[in-house]
């Protein structure tokens, strides 16, 4: 492992065991860095702050592991969440932190993303172009229903198994998505609230 890796990963460690205790409003760098025997100098060398390490966390122990697998859209979903049951109190409390730049904001974001990359691949492979408007509404209402499900599995303790959990949605997205891709159906612009 390279070093810039073993210290990232050290730092994570640290943030992680620190979890185990405490929220992640109620941990400092200094405490971070205190617990892991790394500088404060170092830690900004490789983070902005405590949220973008969490970020760290996530990318590359769930979402690039995730990237690498085959599957369609619900394997992946599920791999997700396998990951994340791994580490119930480090994503419990990463989740409980809102606005900017928080884990909360990412992990949306990533999930976002991954649902678009998937519908598209849907669409392209029954031959169909995808309007961005479409694109745009139904990843966003795909993906906001999939994190309130997660947020709801998280706050009950992620006792569930994944694929259990996100079953249901087998049966309901693949007609829905089918509908919305070749149906003739007008779609607003979709406008962030500001």
């Amino acid at each position: 492992m390279k070093r810039s890796n073993r210290t990232k990963q050290d730092l994570a460690t640290s943030l992680k065991l620190l979890m185990k205790n405490s929220a992640l409003s109620d941990i400092s760098v200094q405490d971070i860095v205190n617990n892991s025997g790394i500088s404060r100098h170092t830690f900004y060398y490789h983070f902005i702050d405590k949220q973008d390490l969490v970020q760290w966390v996530f990318r590359s122990e769930v979402i690039d592991p995730v990237e690498q697998e085959d599957g369609d859209y619900l394997d992946r979903l599920v791999s997700i969440l396998a990951k994340m049951q791994k580490e119930p109190a480090f994503y419990t409390k990463a989740l409980e932190t809102y606005g900017q730049n928080s884990f909360s904001e990412y992990f949306f974001e990533s999930l976002l993303q991954l649902t678009r990359y998937c519908l598209r691949d849907f669409a392209e492979g029954r031959g169909m172009p995808l309007d961005e408007r479409v694109e745009v509404f139904v990843s966003r209402y795909a993906t906001h229903a999939i994190v309130g499900i997660t947020k709801d599995w998280i706050k009950n303790g992620m006792k569930r198994d994944p694929a259990a959990l996100l079953a249901p949605l087998q049966g309901m997205l693949r007609p829905v998505v089918t509908l919305l891709v070749e149906g003739d159906l007008e779609f607003p612009q979709y406008e962030e609230d500001e």
